[in-house]
């Protein structure tokens, strides 16, 4: 998804913001590492603005955040309710699980889960789309950086594009944090087409601002 170009982030085109069972951040917003699960810094009215550039996006909200949730032969996983545009009348669903180094996201429309990207550092992996596409994801190595107050753990990774006739699309260089299930901020090329192998950069966008507050200990987790 891409936030500048259309509300969303990151090839993972989707960003597929999506959640597995995950442990709650403190009011400080606690370490969140690359060994955490999918989206454990997530919480209901959490709010997230990207930007490129001079210009800011609206921000994307969190609705809410279903913990434990069994489905599909897998347990422990998670369901969000996430709007992407202030506009947005209701809320989108997007339901995970991590399996190792993996995250697998559930497509409603085939009722069964999917690979959606590497997490771990140093791995490849290659997920056909149903366009007929194919995306290839490079990770390697991990760090960490600290965005509004909440210490937050990425992993390098490059994600190319195909077409369905295996000709280059575009080039995404980005730092994606497991615990956000998004990416921080990338960089998005396409092939240049007067040096052969050569990329030229059409866009980049930054996580300006993150915002989560503190669970309430007096209130069940939904």
């Amino acid at each position: 998804m891409n936030p500048i170009a259309g509300q969303v982030c990151c090839v993972a085109f989707l960003l597929t913001i999506v959640v597995t069972a995950a442990t709650s951040v403190g009011a400080d917003g606690g370490s969140q590492g690359v060994s955490s699960p999918p989206g454990s810094a997530l919480q209901a009215g959490a709010t997230l603005t990207y930007g490129s550039g001079d210009r800011e996006q609206p921000p994307w909200t969190v609705d809410s955040v279903h913990r434990d949730v069994a489905l599909g032969g897998r347990t422990g996983c998670a369901r969000i309710y996430l709007r992407m545009r202030p506009d947005q009348t209701a809320a989108t669903p997007r339901v995970a699980c991590r399996g190792g180094d993996t995250l697998f996201a559930w497509s409603a429309a085939t009722s069964a889960w999917r690979v959606e990207r590497p997490l771990g550092a140093g791995m490849t992996l290659r997920v056909p789309q149903q366009s007929g596409a194919t995306l290839d994801y490079t990770t390697a190595q991990v760090g960490d950086t600290t965005i509004s107050g909440h210490r937050i753990g990425y992993v390098h990774t490059t994600i190319i594009t195909y077409d369905p006739q295996g000709r280059l699309v575009r080039r995404l260089r980005e730092r994606y944090a497991i615990a956000l299930a998004t990416a921080l901020g990338g960089v998005f090329e396409a092939p240049d087409s007067s040096t052969a192998g050569a990329w030229r950069e059409s866009q980049r966008f930054d996580l300006l601002r993150l915002s989560i507050k503190a669970p309430d200990p007096t209130e069940p987790e939904r």
